[in-house]
């Protein structure tokens, strides 16, 4: 039952950063069509946490096989 939990929280974590990440990411396109300053920040930390997300879910994954 604990491992469940675990295994939950790491799913859960995983969807957030990917909806934070998603969310940057369309900000920092927004801005790079309007020509504002920012975007490279925003598009950069958008990839981050979509790879971060992508290295939850693979963990995630592996842990749920076990």
């Amino acid at each position: 039952m604990e491992q469940k939990k675990k295994f939950k929280g790491l799913l859960i974590s995983s969807i957030v950063t990917s909806g934070v990440g998603i969310a940057f990411w369309i900000i920092g396109t927004l801005f790079k069509i309007m020509h504002w300053p920012g975007s490279a920040i925003a598009l950069i930390f958008a990839a981050m946490l979509l790879v971060i997300a992508l290295i939850i879910l693979i963990v995630w994954a592996v842990l749920r096989v076990k």
